[in-house]
């Protein structure tokens, strides 16, 4: 099924805000938008309109609009979410690993959780910890 000029401009516009192509606080300019997108103004209007009712677009008389940024309360309750998330996805991915990847996280992670020396070593452990967590699986 083809899909209508404005539902293209909204999932192109969507992707440049999520992706940080376009930056919170930063103003669509639709004309120059359109112009680089290949596409007239008015489906980018309507997917500004659409954006704007999701929460990701601010719109403001005499000023146009601007991607949302996050405000300080936002992002907390964001970060509290990650915190009930993440340790759950962790667990819940040790039963697909391999033993030598939950060697690895877990030697990571007492690294992280030891006294460090300097800043320089907490960052080493937290990035290997980090790393470990992504890494794909070795087998299943």
């Amino acid at each position: 099924m083809a899909r209508s000029r404005a539902e293209w401009a909204e999932d192109r516009l969507h992707t440049a805000i999520v992706t940080g192509e376009l930056q919170p606080g930063e103003r669509i300019r639709i004309e120059g938008l359109a112009a680089d997108w290949n596409i007239s103004p008015t489906p980018l209007r309507e997917a500004v309109r659409a954006l704007a009712h999701t929460g990701l677009v601010r719109v403001s008389p005499q000023r146009g609009a601007t991607v949302a940024g996050l405000s300080p309360e936002e992002i907390g309750e964001i970060y509290e979410l990650r915190l009930l998330l993440e340790p759950r996805a962790l667990r819940l991915s040790l039963h697909r690993r391999s033993w030598a990847w939950r060697a690895e996280v877990e030697s990571a992670w007492t690294h992280s959780r030891a006294p460090a020396a300097s800043e320089t070593t907490t960052r080493r452990a937290a990035g290997d910890f980090t790393q470990a967590r992504q890494r794909r699986p070795l087998s299943r």
